[in-house]
């Protein structure tokens, strides 16, 4: 059982930030956050590229106004 909840945890504090970086389009935190890993949950919280998966399918509007606006 305890296994179950170590694979758990390293999903949580690994791969989900890992994932949610790289579909906001930002590889370079992505490839980086192997080595400084707060890169990754930096990536995760800030405003996804424009053009990327992430903004494409949950940003209204308004929200992607302000990503190509940022990124312009």
């Amino acid at each position: 059982m305890e296994a179950v909840f170590g694979i758990a945890f390293v999903l949580v504090i690994w791969v989900v930030p890992l994932v949610v970086t790289a579909l906001k389009g930002k590889y370079g935190m992505a490839v980086f956050g192997v080595a400084f890993h707060f890169l990754w949950w930096v990536g995760a919280i800030r405003l996804a590229k424009p053009d990327s998966f992430w903004s494409r399918r949950f940003y209204d509007d308004d929200r992607l106004r302000e990503a190509v606006r940022r990124f312009e």
